[in-house]
């Protein structure tokens, strides 16, 4: 048994660090990851609004000295309530042609290559 044995062929011959192909990455697939969290982090966005528009009313009608939500987070709150069917249909669809894009890269590149 060796010490690194990801560098080792099951003989124990020593192998290099990477044996496999290297090959131009899809950029589909990049583009849709983007896309992905972006439409993840607008969903949260969506659904945290609620909870910061509670706490600053009970700031407001508590009389607190120091608020706990800025009037910049509630612009922006607000401004997500308004916003948020639209850019999360926007950024759906950007998924959605991605991952068909992506998907139909992959498929061309293997016939390519089989034909080949």
């Amino acid at each position: 048994m060796h010490l690194f044995p990801i560098f080792y062929d099951k003989l124990g011959n020593l192998m290099p660090p990477n044996p496999r192909n290297v090959k131009f990455p899809n950029g589909f697939y990049v583009v849709l990851l983007l896309t992905s969290t972006i439409f993840v982090m607008t969903c949260m966005a969506w659904l945290v609004t609620p909870a910061v528009r509670q706490i600053s009313q009970e700031d407001k009608t508590s009389g607190a000295a120091i608020k706990r939500v800025d009037d910049r987070s509630l612009a922006l709150g607000d401004w997500i309530d308004q916003n948020a069917i639209k850019l999360l249909t926007v950024e759906f669809s950007v998924m959605l042609v991605t991952g068909l894009l992506a998907i139909s890269l992959d498929t061309w590149t293997e016939n390519r290559k089989k034909s080949s």
